[in-house]
């Protein structure tokens, strides 16, 4: 998709972040209890490595892994399948918001106001919003608030 045919990006916090090498996390709605122990292992090592992460945090187990995520140091990108300009930032994310570690990105208008499955199709899709494979980076479509 060229950067001419892709909507205009909303963004609030560090675009710099787009620079890094992002490493998306998805998870599924349900997930088995084994997996579950498992997904925090791993949203715990990746905050210890300070791994760079972009996603939709979503799903409640997204919720949870952007949790200890966010009590890390390293940059986190989040991509809500809903539009960002009336959203209310959660308190959790001010700190790292304020130390430019964190960037919420959306391409979807003010009207989007609660995240849908079809919103959360786009969201994914190739070409969507932003990082390493999956995503694309439109510079020049960005829009800071």
């Amino acid at each position: 998709m060229s950067l001419e045919a892709q909507p205009k990006m909303k963004s609030k916090g560090n675009l710099s972040l787009l620079e890094e090498p992002l490493t998306a996390l998805f998870c599924s709605q349900r997930c088995p209890g084994d997996l579950i122990l498992k997904t925090y292992d791993l949203a715990r090592a990746m905050r210890e490595a300070r791994v760079p992460v972009v996603g939709g945090f979503q799903t409640p187990m997204e919720k949870e892994c952007l949790r200890l995520l966010l009590r890390g140091s390293q940059p986190v990108v989040v991509c809500p399948a809903r539009g960002i300009d009336n959203m209310r930032i959660p308190r959790d994310w001010h700190t790292p918001l304020a130390e430019d570690r964190l960037l919420v990105l959306s391409p979807f208008p003010a009207t989007a106001r609660r995240p849908t499955a079809e919103l959360s199709v786009q969201r994914n899709n190739p070409g969507g919003v932003a990082g390493e494979p999956g995503f694309h980076r439109p510079r020049r479509a960005l829009q800071q608030d």
